[in-house]
């Protein structure tokens, strides 16, 4: 960092230097497109037939306009660009004063737009470009096919998975080592064409990939051996192209771009998506293909089969069961929207756009046929005169219909990059494999499985309140058993089951297209409002974990663990240490050694060579610990092995508490032994002890820490009734991050994304727990579980969570510092017996932000990746902290554990997190009362 230079300028011309040189290596550009866009007014695209209100979700729509293969041009909606009949009409009355023209006006919607035609904003990036050799566009309306018509080479994109900001990493410098690399792949394969032949096989390789994804080319650059998967890439690319016909219109994508967005993981999901449209029975249709690729030596081809193979069917079968799933699931309209965005997103000839226009929609509405398959490529690298041969192998459904995976050897593989160079197709040299069989050419279209039917809503008058002690008329009243307040503006609805329609007060059910009709007053229907489909059941909890739960783990990379072993070993021995192995054990994140204690090796002589381990010897120790008579090292894996915590769940299944809650919660697997390892609120549970009532959770972006709170909520909602257990969750940044918790029936009031809310729940939970005492001095008993046993289940009182996410940009405020350190402190002591557990998050819980009487009040510590010693210091309590992993790997201290438990947190993707709220809310049933 000796040698980082920040630099803030204004918009200066910038020319080229000697041998086309840049002045800096990189420059930063934060919304400087989106704020030299204009506003102006658009026809609204489909006034003729809008959604019905009830079915509408804008979130399902892209508000982004197509780019046309020559456009220059940046637009995007600044309303939701399919409204209904009551919103179009708000917004031209709204219109009609801001903006008023002549005659009747047509429903028109705002759109911000900016035409790179400008001669400033043109100047603008070809000097940056011209400055830096690396562009970094944060911006929430470029995109990277504008840049591509301005012959911009786009480096690395990142779809933002919220809908904000892009990043776009370009440049119009061009890299010699990436072309030598290839080149040197090539010549390998002695494909009997000249150098300069090659040379230009070599930057059309480039080139395409690049077309593709500058992500292809930016590893293959860092990395030489990713030259070799960026072949592979354009080679699969290429074969599916020529299936599709090269005529046909096609929209691309490398699906890492994507990951965030898809809620899957880099590295773990399939390498393109193409989506091109089709005419079946004079309807629009859509086919898409998924490909995975390796470009392998033959000695690796049948791991490479494996890998290939598992990595297609996670990234297909995600999109199959929620396209197809019968019955339908909720998550069918979210992957249906996320498709019709990939439509929007390509760069089209002209001629092509009405065709992706019209298909966008038919998809989104799910009436568009869909003919979904994966293919997984394996090309052959060498050596020359390889024995292994060319194969082709049926996949299982869950790859899609028709699926294969088509081995290429050697001398096949020269024969495609032959024909890639003479561009020619690509076909013949596929048929080959098996003469006379062409199953590409088998449609296999299918319709999406029906939306699922939704309950109608019936209002209701007011709700009866609990039994509770009576408060006093002059003052506020105590927090009831199922909500700390009822605030105005609340929806009084209820969901009426499609059993008990034949009662006389219940209405028809209506139609999609029709608005609801009830005996009551007109209502605002709330965004809260929660529904529960009805007709098609979700799958239980255990349905769902019967069904996803792995008991057998990856293949281990013993290969891998005995060659860390063998240098660790032989490092020390260099080192004048001695180092007796006494066990070994892979981890998802490390490799554990063992190593005897002796008066030659000691904790410290491991710990002051650890840079000399990583920079001689290629071992990234991330954490040494001391046992008895032992030294345990940790060494970073190459690749880390992703956990589900549907794997961890089948391990020990969680199992519903319907009378006590049960407060001991999954945090992830000990990488010790393996094992999965609790937060544990409630009473000593065999080995795990009770630890303290409050916790922290502390990691920079990008560390899990979400997912960490994510998980614990959720396992929390598996184990306990919505009676027993009430949670309420605090986030500055609006409730991104547990969108997909809100449909919790445990979740109480919402998510709270302002201040004065959330220190009106910091002000009732005190008042909550004084009324607590109060209830146990009037039943003669000290703690809530004693009090819920002696009043029975219509008495009894619910544990309340509170977690508040990102607090350190709130604690700034001297007024919500002092509230939130006097809660916590008056919580400190009394909330374990009351029933009240706090949970604070942020990046780094420094004295600033975060005094140290109220760290001290937060017993448990869960820690992620930190930014640096210091951080680790004050959120762990030891350094450390700082060298783990990022992704969910986590050191846990617990109150009552005698050491830092480290290990890894579990994933579980949005639409599978979906699933389980779904199943949690289908599965309300009666407590035993």
């Amino acid at each position: 960092m000796a040698n980082l230079r920040v630099g803030i300028q204004l918009e200066t011309p910038a020319t080229l230097g000697p041998r086309d040189a840049r002045a800096v290596d990189i420059a930063f550009l934060d919304d400087v497109v989106s704020r030299r866009a204009g506003v102006k007014m658009l026809s609204a695209p489909n006034e003729s037939s809008p959604p019905a209100l009830l079915t509408h979700v804008p979130g399902h729509w892209s508000y982004r306009l197509p780019v046309g293969s020559e456009q220059t041009r940046a637009s995007r909606f600044l309303a939701c660009p399919e409204q209904p009949r009551c919103s179009l009409e708000q917004l031209r009355a709204t219109l009609a004063v801001v903006e008023p023209v002549a005659g009747t006006a047509p429903y028109r919607l705002p759109v911000r737009e900016l035409a790179f035609s400008d001669l400033k904003t043109g100047t603008l990036l070809k000097d940056v470009h011209n400055l830096a050799e690396w562009v970094v566009n944060h911006d929430d309306l470029l995109e990277p096919d504008q840049l591509r018509n301005l012959g911009v080479q786009v480096i690395r994109y990142r779809r933002d998975a919220t809908r904000g900001r892009n990043l776009i990493v370009s440049s119009t410098s061009q890299s010699g080592l990436l072309l030598t690399l290839v080149q040197r792949r090539l010549q390998a394969l002695s494909l009997g064409i000249s150098d300069s032949e090659v040379r230009k096989l070599s930057e059309r390789l480039v080139h395409d990939a690049t077309k593709i994804s500058g992500e292809i080319a930016l590893r293959a650059t860092k990395r030489g051996e990713f030259a070799g998967e960026l072949i592979g890439v354009v080679l699969s690319h290429a074969l599916v192209r020529d299936e599709l016909d090269v005529a046909s219109p096609q929209a691309w994508y490398f699906l890492d771009d994507y990951a965030s967005w898809l809620g899957q993981r880099e590295g773990g999901i399939a390498d393109l998506i193409v989506l091109s449209p089709q005419q079946v029975d004079g309807k629009l249709a859509l086919r898409i293909r998924v490909t995975e690729a390796k470009y392998v030596v033959d000695s690796l081809v049948p791991d490479m089969r494996k890998r290939s193979r598992a990595q297609l069917q996670n990234t297909v079968d995600r999109i199959r069961s929620a396209l197809f799933g019968n019955p339908g699931r909720l998550d069918r309209d979210l992957w249906l929207s996320r498709l019709s965005e990939f439509l929007v997103q390509a760069s089209h000839a002209a001629a092509a756009m009405q065709t992706f226009t019209g298909l966008q929609r038919a998809v989104r509405d799910g009436t568009a046929m869909i003919d979904l398959r994966g293919y997984s490529h394996i090309f052959i690298s060498g050596p020359l005169g390889s024995s292994v041969a060319s194969a082709r192998e049926d996949l299982p459904e869950e790859c899609g219909s028709h699926a294969l995976q088509e081995t290429f050897s050697v001398d096949a593989v020269r024969d495609l990059l032959l024909r890639y160079f003479h561009k020619q197709p690509l076909s013949p040299a596929r048929e080959l494999i098996l003469p006379g069989e062409r199953p590409w050419e088998s449609p296999a279209f299918a319709a999406p499985a029906p939306r699922p039917t939704w309950a109608h809503v019936r209002a209701r008058g007011v709700v009866p309140a609990p039994k509770s002690v009576e408060a006093p008329q002059d003052k506020k009243p105590p927090m009831s058993t199922t909500a700390l307040s009822t605030r105005s503006g609340d929806v009084n609805a209820e969901i009426v089951p499609r059993k008990q329609e034949a009662a006389p007060e219940r209405t028809e059910t209506p139609s999609a297209s029709q608005p609801v009709q009830t005996n009551a007053e007109p209502m605002e229907v709330s965004a809260s409002l929660k529904v529960e489909p009805v007709g098609v059941k979700p799958d239980s909890f255990e349905q769902l974990l019967a069904r996803h739960a792995r008991l057998d783990r990856a293949p281990a990379d013993d290969a891998w663990l005995d060659d860390t072993v063998l240098r660790l070993r032989q490092a020390l021995t260099r080192y004048g240490l001695q180092a007796q192995v006494l066990g070994r054990r892979l981890t998802p994140n490390a490799a554990l050694v063992r190593l005897q204690g002796t008066d030659r090796l000691h904790l410290k002589d491991v710990e002051t060579r650890r840079p000399q381990l990583l920079t001689s010897h290629g071992l990234n120790v991330i954490n040494v610990a001391a046992r008895p008579n032992e030294i345990i090292v940790s060494i970073a894996r190459p690749e880390r092995e992703t956990v589900s915590l549907w794997d961890v769940w089948g391990q020990e299944p969680p199992r519903r508490s319907e009378h006590e809650p049960d407060l001991c919660l999954l945090i992830g697997l000990r990488e010790m032994d393996g094992e999965p390892f609790y937060l544990n609120l409630g009473e000593p549970r065999g080995s795990i002890p009770t630890h303290a009532p409050h916790t922290l959770v502390a990691g920079t972006t990008g560390s899990g820490k979400s997912v960490l709170i994510q998980n614990l909520l959720i396992d929390l909602a598996v184990r306990n009734s919505p009676r027993r257990v009430r949670i309420h969750i605090i986030d500055p940044k609006q409730g991104v991050d547990y969108f997909a918790l809100e449909g919790l029936p445990h979740i109480e009031g919402g998510l709270i994304v302002d201040q004065p809310r959330a220190l009106e729940l910091l002000d009732e939970l005190v008042a909550e727990m004084e009324r607590r005492y109060t209830l146990f001095r009037s039943e003669r008993v000290n703690k809530l579980a004693a009090y819920n046993a002696k009043v029975g289940p219509e008495g009894a009182l619910p544990v309340l969570f509170v977690v508040h996410d990102e607090f350190a940009e709130w604690m700034l405020t001297d007024i919500y510092r002092d509230a939130v350190t006097s809660v916590v402190s008056r919580l400190s002591v009394k909330a374990r017996a009351a029933g009240i557990h706090l949970l604070f998050a942020a990046q780094r819980p420094d004295s600033t932000v975060m005094p140290m009487q109220l760290r001290d009040n937060l017993g448990n510590r869960l820690v992620l990746r930190v930014e640096g010693e210091g951080t680790s210091e004050i959120a762990l309590g030891i350094k450390g902290a700082e060298r783990l992993l990022g992704r969910g790997h986590v050191a846990a201290r617990l109150s009552g554990e005698p050491d830092v438990i480290f290990g890894q947190v579990p994933y579980l993707s949005v639409e599978e997190i979906a699933s389980v709220v779904s199943s949690l809310v289908a599965s309300k049933r009666p407590d035993p009362s």
